[in-house]
């Protein structure tokens, strides 16, 4: 039946909670944007600030993130580490304020999240262009309803969706990444 009452539903598989994390400084004409295109994926939004002085505060505010601030220091991966330690869910999404997760990704996130077997997820991260001549560049593949109006793309994989693991912290003051815990640890990772 398509309804089920009784003990058997008390063995339903609980949701892998989902925690965003970032830093942010001066951020007002990019958070909005990013904020909502994962506001019904994400449980919480860890948003540490580095020193804004224009309204990135506000808006993180306004769509319910818990915001901290914490002084610049010049080191990404300090910064990105603290956001990760106020994180309560069961897997961590890492974003930067100018990023979006595509419409129809973040409905398969929660997919990724609840049958893995793996610590962590390569996401495809693309930055659009116009007629680009860039080394690297590829022509848009037009798999996205977001970015059909670009020519080109550049595209990388980063780890930016893991689990919520004391071990796995970011390194490297600038170009901060997460995959040397997970090498180092022997954690599984796959492509998203």
């Amino acid at each position: 039946s398509a309804f089920q009452t009784g003990a058997s539903s008390l063995m339903t598989k609980r949701h892998s909670k989902l925690s965003l994390c970032m830093i942010v400084k001066n951020e007002q004409g990019w958070l909005a944007d990013c904020l909502n295109s994962v506001k019904e994926l994400v449980d919480e939004m860890i948003i540490v600030d580095t020193g804004s002085r224009d309204n990135t505060v506000e808006i993180a505010r306004r769509f319910g993130a818990k915001v901290f601030d914490h002084p610049w220091s010049g080191d990404f991966s300090e910064a990105r580490n603290h956001s990760l330690g106020y994180a309560t869910g069961d897997w961590i999404l890492v974003l930067d304020a100018d990023e979006r997760i595509a419409q129809g990704d973040a409905k398969l996130i929660r997919h990724l999240m609840d049958r893995s077997r793996v610590d962590g997820f390569l996401l495809a991260q693309r930055s659009y262009l116009w007629n680009a001549r860039v080394v690297s560049s590829i022509p848009n593949p037009q798999d996205y309803e977001e970015a059909r109006e670009y020519t080109h793309c550049l595209e990388v994989w980063v780890l930016r969706l893991f689990r919520n693991q004391p071990k796995i912290r970011f390194r490297g003051r600038v170009h901060e990444l997460v995959e040397h815990a997970f090498l180092e640890q022997h954690f599984p990772f796959e492509k998203a």
